[in-house]
């Protein structure tokens, strides 16, 4: 699973940060993702992102950032195969 994270990860991180997600996940699993260098206009993508990875459509009217806030509620998020 960690692949899939780097994967969503993939190009909106430093590679530095991209091999502490697929390798250390448990040292950054919960770590705000704006402290590995993920912006705003980063972590639209990333939903999109994640939205295409689950195949799903996000209802942005009760979709919170903070429901994306760190690895680990994305993690859980592409485990679980929804948002909660």
């Amino acid at each position: 699973m960690n692949n899939k994270l780097a994967g969503i990860f993939s190009g909106l991180v430093s590679p530095e940060t991209l091999q502490q997600i697929a390798c250390q996940y448990d040292d950054i699993a919960d770590t705000n993702i704006k402290e590995l260098g993920v912006d705003s206009l980063a972590i639209m993508e990333l939903v999109l992102r994640i939205e295409e990875s689950l195949d799903i459509i996000i209802d942005y009217e009760t979709f919170s950032v903070e429901q994306v806030a760190t690895p680990r509620l994305i993690m859980n998020m592409l485990a679980s195969g929804q948002v909660s």
